[in-house]
């Protein structure tokens, strides 16, 4: 039986939801890929959307420890989780369609 409870559960399928964002900051490459993926054509990585690096990064962090995550790590993980849903739910301050157009 498993001894995780629901709310890790929950975090860590949450975590593993971002895993195509977390493979496209693998690489430069990687990321224009997946940009073009979404019918944007970019030669870099643009500011505003570098700023889900860190918490997508800190998620699989925190998954990926073969041991799995402990109670203590929990909180940390619901909290990169959101951090990256927010980056990704509200970008208009930083980021709008025009402007990844332009650019």
């Amino acid at each position: 039986m498993d001894d995780r409870d629901t709310l890790t559960v929950l975090a860590e399928e949450l975590a593993v939801a971002l895993q195509p964002l977390e493979t496209a900051f693998d690489s430069a490459g990687a990321f224009r890929d997946f940009l073009e993926d979404l019918g944007w054509d970019f030669a870099a990585v643009p500011p505003a959307l570098d700023t889900l690096r860190a918490p997508i990064q800190e998620a699989f962090g925190l998954i990926s420890n073969p041991d799995g995550i402990d109670a203590a790590d929990v909180a940390h993980l619901i909290s990169s989780v959101r951090a990256a849903f927010a980056a990704i739910s509200a970008p208009a301050p930083r980021l709008s369609y025009c402007r990844l157009s332009a650019q």
